[in-house]
């Protein structure tokens, strides 16, 4: 009866827990003086055996149970010890040294990436007096990197535009600044790359922001838009996707991004366009996945085959084919 009674104790199955992980460690046996580091370390295990079940997105409970079993305490042994090999191999001097040499090709591949997705241009949500989002308008960044083209749309159903359509869309132009209030058909405004004071063959002034003129890119609470009171009592999102473009004296752009890619990827190509650096989280993990892939891509083991930039050629027909058998 008195064993029975310990054994239905908190202490009596903290140490049953604790044992095997003590005797696999070759942790000295004394008692419950290691109890609560044991019960640290079980836990510490636990949770990893949780996170990495639902990496797996499992679909139903039986499926998160299955991945736990499989991810018994020895495979998470296995699996650190992996790993930890794995970081070892990536971290010694001559890893690092490579990885320091090909940073800046990688990081110079993401610029061109990001001052291509400005080029093709992205939809946004204009936010009114009122602070809704109704409305929509179009920023791009010209070819020759030069310009920023922006509108307001005519119309947009479902707040997205595809990209191939618009060179055909009429878009609005907004006059802004000192200018009186009021908006100018431009059907040819995304066609046209030179200075701002050019004339469309349509005869429409055409309005927009040379990159020379940017004095600064401002994110978060930080933009104009967002100092103001009622801004702020807005959700984290939209605070979390507002980035704003200042040029000349009192002049600005204000950006509410559509989700967090496309924050990153404005900010990243306007921060590249000022010659500064991109620091969003899209462009370190572009960074890492990039640079650990070269890193592999040229530790392969090639037996000293170089591997040519172009394919080699096709070679001739065969004068016959009678080495060829048919099946049938």
């Amino acid at each position: 009866m008195a064993r029975r009674s310990s054994e239905n104790s908190g202490a009596y199955w903290i140490k049953q827990i604790h044992s095997p992980y003590e005797n696999a460690n070759r942790f000295p046996s004394r008692g419950y003086s290691y109890c609560g580091h044991g019960f640290l370390k079980v836990m510490q295990v636990v949770k990893e055996q949780v996170m990495r079940a639902l990496t797996t997105k499992p679909s139903s409970l039986d499926q998160f149970k299955s991945k736990l079993q499989n991810l018994s305490y020895t495979e998470i042994l296995k699996i650190r010890q992996s790993e930890r090999m794995n970081q070892e191999d990536f971290q010694s001097r001559p890893i690092l040294e490579l990885k320091e040499k090909i940073q800046p090709e990688i990081l110079e591949l993401i610029k061109q990436q990001r001052l291509n997705r400005l080029v093709e241009g992205t939809c946004f949500r204009k936010l009114n007096c009122r602070r809704r989002q109704d409305k929509f308008w179009y920023c791009r960044l010209s070819p020759n990197h030069k310009v920023l083209h922006y509108g307001d749309l005519e119309e947009s159903p479902q707040g997205e535009v595809p990209h191939d359509s618009l060179q055909d869309k009429r878009l609005l132009h907004t006059i802004t600044g000192t200018q009186a209030n009021g908006c100018f058909a431009i059907p040819e405004l995304w066609r046209l790359d030179g200075p701002c004071d050019l004339i469309s063959p349509c005869g429409w002034r055409r309005e927009a922001v040379p990159v020379a003129d940017i004095k600064a890119v401002v994110t978060g609470k930080d933009c104009p838009h967002m100092k103001e009171k009622g801004a702020l009592k807005q959700n984290k999102e939209v605070l979390e996707l507002a980035f704003s473009i200042l040029y000349d004296s009192n002049c600005q752009l204000n950006f509410i991004a559509p989700d967090k890619h496309e924050y990153c990827i404005w900010t990243d190509g306007l921060n590249a366009l000022l010659g500064k650096d991109m620091m969003s989280d899209l462009t370190r993990n572009d960074l890492d996945t990039l640079l650990s892939m070269e890193i592999k891509l040229r530790l392969l083991d090639l037996e000293n085959i170089q591997i040519p930039d172009a394919p080699p050629p096709i070679p001739k027909e065969p004068s016959n084919y009678d080495f060829v058998y048919d099946c049938n």
